[in-house]
């Protein structure tokens, strides 16, 4: 997470090898060829050298169509790979397409997680979208991709959300979210700053107002716009809501420090 200040080392991926049973690679040319005579026997008016042509060319292809038929879709293709003191160093280009891929927001529950069903009826009820989105999920976090990018502003602007009582918090995506699934320990919140000076109407000076709470993350649109003057509205990351202060003065150079209310 950004809350995180420190250097987070690059994750060791660990590779569980399995090696195929000897007597299944032996029976796969058998499974194929009484699989290619049954589909003979079947077809009465079929030839032995039109048979033959079916198990050359479509034998081995069979054995990748699940159960309902349909083929795997994903194309691998072999890479050209670096091992130093037994560790293999990952191209830069492919982990910037990965995260380029993964790069839209996630979200995660403060606690136990709730099920997938759940989640995904409550969010339905809850984020009124224009577009549509996707969710894939694992054993921590919800994914999602948005088709529209007003959609996704609009929904980090929500802020958290509930779902069965539970506090669901949705966030940008990062790198390092995989390698701190256990550490999290704080949360995305909306702050409303009241008495902001004009010299801080900034990017830099809503970001300094913003660390004096916690890791400043994004502003609302009419913050940024300067179209809405009478607050400003800053998302930031912050470890205990508790602690947050009322109100904060702040030295800008002027005979008075001036009061900035939360």
């Amino acid at each position: 997470m950004e809350a995180d200040r420190g250097l987070i080392p690059s994750p060791l991926v660990e590779i569980v090898l399995s090696t195929p049973d000897q007597a299944m690679v032996n029976d796969i040319p058998i499974q194929v060829a009484e699989k290619a005579l049954q589909d003979g026997e079947k077809s009465p008016g079929s030839s032995s050298s039109t048979q033959g042509q079916q198990l050359q060319g479509n034998g081995w292809a069979n054995l990748f169509k699940n159960a309902k038929g349909e083929k795997f879709t994903a194309d691998l293709s072999f890479c050209h790979t670096n091992v130093v003191d037994g560790v293999a160093k990952c191209p830069g280009a492919i982990l910037a397409k990965g995260e380029t891929e993964w790069n839209d927001l996630v979200g995660f529950f403060m606690g136990r997680r709730l099920a997938y069903p759940i989640v995904k009826e409550a969010l339905a009820k809850q984020w009124k979208i224009k577009g549509s989105y996707d969710i894939a999920t694992d054993d921590e976090f919800f994914y999602f991709k948005f088709t529209d990018g007003d959609d996704k502003r609009m929904i980090l602007e929500k802020g958290p959300i509930f779902i069965a009582g539970r506090i669901f918090i949705v966030k940008p995506w990062s790198k390092s979210i995989d390698t701190q699934k256990k550490q999290i320990k704080s949360i995305p919140i909306w702050v409303t700053i009241y008495g902001l000076p004009k010299c801080l109407w900034t990017t830099e000076g809503l970001s300094y107002v913003g660390s004096l709470l916690g890791q400043p993350m994004c502003a609302d649109e009419a913050t940024t716009n300067k179209s809405r003057l009478s607050f400003a509205k800053i998302c930031v990351e912050v470890t205990s809501v508790a602690e947050l202060p009322n109100s904060l003065p702040i030295d800008i150079g002027e005979a008075q420090p001036v009061v900035v209310q939360f």
